[in-house]
């Protein structure tokens, strides 16, 4: 049978032949910089090779970055007897607490196998990089901006929201029949007069490579 593990190992093999094409296509434009997303590690070896700074797309928060930081860093669902024991993720600004069963598997398991590996070459490609650009911005969760930047030492730029579908400012401003300011500051107020737990945030994610020239 199948599993879904099998697909994405398959996919991100499927992703590693890009660079070539992606090596002659920063050959050809000559670009200042190579924004690739974080599941593309080879774009580092890319940029080095052409003397360009290879930035790192991350299409989710910077609350997530620190909060996987914390769990590789440390380890404290290791230090759980069971999966409903709730466990606190060390060193983050607020109290966040866990289950096991809330983590993704390639934190839980402690066999590598292929699908482990090419993550862990990911994210240490990621930490390797000139920098992180993430889909975010800075009034939606300023404590983990800073303590990316600062506590983790980490260079990284908000460009959120980020939206490939509606390209011009007239388009995004009516986004979901209300207006809505490029900086984000009507979708704070928006999201301040709804109810407690009556939002839902859905991200699936992307898999992308952007040249800047």
């Amino acid at each position: 049978m199948v599993t879904t593990q099998d697909i994405q190992v398959k996919f991100f093999r499927a992703i590693s032949m890009l660079s070539s094409p992606l090596e002659a296509l920063v050959q050809e434009l000559a670009p200042d910089a190579l924004v690739a997303d974080i599941f593309f590690p080879f774009a580092n070896d890319v940029a080095a090779r052409h003397g360009i700074p290879r930035l790192t797309f991350h299409g989710t928060s910077f609350f997530s970055m620190c909060a996987a930081d914390s769990v590789r860093r440390h380890r404290p669902h290791e230090k759980v007897s069971s999966d409903d024991e709730l466990f606190l993720l060390p060193g983050l600004p607020d109290k966040i607490t866990m289950t096991r069963p809330q983590l993704p598997d390639e934190l839980k398991i402690s066999v590598e196998t292929d699908f482990t590996r090419l993550l862990k070459r990911s994210y240490e490609a990621a930490g390797r990089c000139f920098g992180m650009i993430v889909n975010s911005f800075y009034e939606l969760e300023p404590r983990y901006v800073d303590h990316y930047r600062n506590a983790l030492g980490k260079r990284a730029w908000h460009i959120g929201p980020v939206s490939l579908c509606n390209r011009n400012l007239q388009e995004k401003a009516q986004r979901g029949g209300r207006e809505a300011s490029v900086d984000g500051h009507e979708c704070l107020e928006w999201l301040n007069s709804r109810g407690p737990c009556s939002v839902v945030y859905v991200c699936f994610g992307t898999h992308d490579v952007q040249v800047l020239g």
